[in-house]
């Protein structure tokens, strides 16, 4: 407990700013979020509705258009939605874990180095290792339970924003939300202990944990998303994007992704390339089989695939026994490399959680080993 006071009392200026920032982030996102569940939209209106430019076989308008007071709820959420409070707090909540880990790891062991206190402490100690463990743990004591608030009112925020959408059923910016915030901000605190107490210098120690924060957030983020959540790619139903308008279809619980398929197979190489050197004529266009609702596709005959002059078959009709694939769902299909849209089902998102919160925690952990090993070999200046 002495410990623990005396930490509170050496870092206190960074730990009020840290703890006034968070009561300010937490603020403003309940206040955005108090707004927009204010706005009151009449019966029979989204607040994504736009004039309708789909229709049905018959004709008819696929949806709606939206009455005067409709607009006029739909204008005022959008505002709100879009207003530069509410853009602040999201930039804030983005970034604040970051700043805040930065501003409470750099000093912890650098400090001590810089003020020359630090061959005192660990002779009063006894054992360099303890006294680390007891400043990294005071400071999570604070710091973690701050974190998990950001988290919560950035999932909360998120679902005002969006009221169609379950923000622990979605995929959108899902990294930086919920408890991977405080997962996020643990790895950045530790990486920052390691570096300040590498250096031995907190000024050096902040410029380069920015840089490389900043690397690893994105870049973490993009190979999580590769690694952990592409496994739960599913593709996506035609007729679950005609029945909600297509081109304005948000669904509740999935978040789109495309991919290329050329002949029912994966394309991974560059669409642009493959039409110029193809060069086919923009209106030719093969039908494919009629696909059962309830499966995702048939593949093309292949006595329709283009031959080796560049040119499709025009005597060849399509094969009722064609294999299924995610490329043909019963409609036109564009000669050459097309785009599949694809999702990720909300009733995945706790396991893709779990799994990314595991691989923060060992790289934590990394981290941690890694200012501990040296915090024990460095020398006291």
């Amino acid at each position: 407990m002495t410990r623990f006071k005396l930490t509170l009392k050496q870092h206190r200026f960074e730990i009020i700013g840290t703890i006034a920032v968070c009561l300010g982030l937490v603020a403003a996102a309940l206040f955005v979020t108090w707004e927009l569940n204010s706005v009151v939209f009449p019966a029979g209106c989204k607040w994504q509705q736009f004039p309708t430019m789909m229709f049905d076989s018959s004709g008819q308008p696929m949806q709606q258009e939206p009455t005067r007071a409709c607009q006029t709820a739909i204008n005022t959420f959008g505002s709100i939605r879009a207003g530069t409070l509410a853009t602040v707090t999201g930039i804030g909540l983005g970034l604040g874990p970051f700043v805040m880990a930065i501003m409470l790891g750099a000093p912890l062991v650098a400090r001590e180095v810089e003020q020359n206190t630090a061959p005192l402490s660990w002779a009063l100690v006894g054992s360099r290792r303890r006294w680390l463990l007891a400043r990294v743990g005071s400071i999570l004591i604070v710091f973690v339970p701050l974190m998990l608030a950001l988290g919560l009112v950035a999932d909360i925020l998120y679902g005002a924003q969006n009221p169609d959408v379950n923000p622990w059923a979605s995929f959108e910016l899902y990294g930086a939300r919920g408890v991977l915030v405080a997962f996020w901000g643990v790895a950045a605190f530790l990486g920052t202990v390691a570096l300040g107490t590498l250096f031995g210098r907190s000024l050096p120690a902040i410029f380069v944990a920015v840089v490389i924060c900043f690397f690893a957030r994105f870049g973490g983020e993009y190979y999580f998303q590769r690694i952990v959540l592409e496994p739960y790619a599913e593709p996506l139903m035609t007729t679950q994007q005609m029945a909600s308008g297509y081109y304005n279809w948000n669904p509740t619980d999935l978040t789109v992704g495309y991919r290329y398929y050329l002949d029912g197979k994966p394309f991974d190489g560059d669409v642009n390339q493959w039409y110029n050197t193809h060069n086919p004529p923009q209106s030719m266009m093969q039908q494919g089989t009629v696909a059962p609702a309830e499966t995702p596709g048939t593949t093309l005959d292949p006595a329709a695939t283009p031959g080796p002059n560049g040119t499709p078959d025009p005597n060849a009709t399509p094969n009722p026994n064609a294999t299924p694939s995610p490329i043909d769902q019963g409609l036109p299909v564009v000669w050459g490399p097309q785009s599949m849209p694809f999702g990720f089902h909300g009733d995945h998102y706790w396991p893709v959680v779990a799994a990314e919160a595991g691989l923060l925690t060992g790289g934590s952990l990394f981290l941690a080993s890694i200012a501990f090993f040296w915090v024990g070999r460095r020398r006291p200046y």
